[in-house]
């Protein structure tokens, strides 16, 4: 949703970040961040704040590129999202989120102690992955 956002409000700039993107490694939000000045999960926080959702959705929208700016040394909704959306596009690309654009934050799993339970969420997305290609 923030990405709409930004791609129907600042058409041009969000162009360039596509294309900068597309050009280099970086993650999209950062480059986000360098050419706008915002990112698109800040965007997406900010709507559902307004809208009344809870806090806990807010702030997993708003950190789940950086969980560490958050982290309150538990599973919490921040790290769901974060891991989820690594995982979805590293299954999606097939590239591993440590080295995409969407990348798992190592560090912040070890804090949480959660680092061991990525080869069961990599199984398990890989078996729903399956699934959906077969139900097309």
């Amino acid at each position: 949703m923030g990405k709409l956002v930004l791609a129907t409000e600042l058409d041009n700039p969000f162009q360039r970040v596509i294309s900068s993107v597309q050009e280099q490694t970086a993650p999209f939000f950062e480059v986000e961040q360098n050419i706008i000045g915002i990112t698109h999960a800040e965007v997406e926080a900010y709507l559902l704040g307004i809208w009344g959702l809870p806090n806990p959705i807010v702030e997993a929208i708003a950190f789940h590129h950086r969980p560490q700016d958050f982290s309150r040394g538990e599973f919490n909704a921040v790290a769901a999202v974060h891991a989820a959306n690594a995982l979805e596009y590293e299954m999606s690309v097939g590239i591993p989120s440590n080295t995409s654009n969407n990348r798992l934050n190592p560090e912040y799993l070890d804090l949480l102690g959660l680092n061991e339970r990525l080869p069961v969420w990599r199984e398990v997305c890989g078996r729903i992955q399956h699934v959906e290609q077969t139900d097309d």
